[in-house]
C-alpha cells in the first residue's frame, strides 16, 4: 500500500510499468507466520486492495517450532489465499517422493507472479526443512536448534564434502565468486 501511495504522490501520471515506483514487493513467510492471526488481516486487505505489486513466497515445509504443523494447522492455505482474491501458485520440491530443488519451476512461478498486476500473488513452495541433514530434516528439532557436530558431519558426507574440514570453500567456487566481485 505504501508503494502505491508513493507512486501516487511522486509520479501519478506515468504509464503503468514506466515509473521508478512500479516495483515488485517481495515477502517471505513460514508455516508459523501463516498460523498467526495477523497474517489473515494483512493478507485479506492486500487482496481487497488488489495489491498487484506484492508477491508472497510461503515456505510450506509443514514444520513449526512445536514440530509438525498438523498439531495446529489443518486449513488449505492455498485455498485461503485464493479466497482473499490472490493469484495462487504451487511449487512442490517433494513431488517425486524425494527432495529436488527445481529452480526453473520456482523461477517460472516468480515470473507468473510478477506478470499478474491486478492482484497480489502467493507462491506456496513445498520444501523439506533442514534438508539433507539425515536425522533432523523434516522435524521440529531442525527449527532453531544447532545441528551438532555429528549431524554436520553426516550432512557433509551426503553432500560429498569432507566432514573433517571446517569453513572449506573449494578453490573453483572461490575463484568464480571473486571473479564476480571483480577481483
Amino acid at each position: 500500500m505504501a508503494a502505491r501511495r508513493e507512486r501516487g504522490l511522486f509520479d501519478p501520471d506515468a504509464a503503468p510499468g514506466e515509473s521508478p515506483f512500479d516495483h515488485t514487493i517481495w515477502a517471505f513467510c513460514s508455516d508459523g507466520d501463516i498460523e498467526e492471526g495477523i497474517s489473515h488481516e494483512a493478507s485479506a486487505i492486500a487482496g481487497h486492495q488488489k495489491l498487484g505489486n506484492l508477491v508472497l513466497l510461503y515456505d510450506d515445509n509443514h514444520i513449526s517450532i512445536e514440530d509438525d504443523t498438523a498439531i495446529a494447522l489443518s486449513e488449505d492455505v492455498r485455498a485461503r489465499y485464493a479466497a482473499y482474491g490472490w493469484d495462487v501458485h504451487h511449487v512442490d520440491w517433494t513431488v517425486n517422493g524425494d527432495y529436488e530443488e527445481n529452480v526453473a519451476q520456482l523461477a517460472a512461478a516468480f515470473e507468473a507472479a510478477k506478470a499478474e498486476t491486478e492482484r497480489p500473488s502467493f507462491i506456496a513452495l513445498r520444501t523439506i526443512i533442514g534438508w539433507p541433514a539425515p536425522n533432523k530434516k523434516n522435524t521440529g528439532k531442525i527449527h532453531g536448534a544447532a545441528l551438532g557436530a555429528e549431524e554436520v558431519a553426516a550432512t557433509k558426507k551426503i553432500l560429498g564434502m569432507d566432514p573433517a574440514k571446517t569453513f572449506d570453500v573449494p578453490e573453483d567456487v572461490l575463484e568464480h565468486t571473486q571473479g564476480l566481485c571483480g577481483r
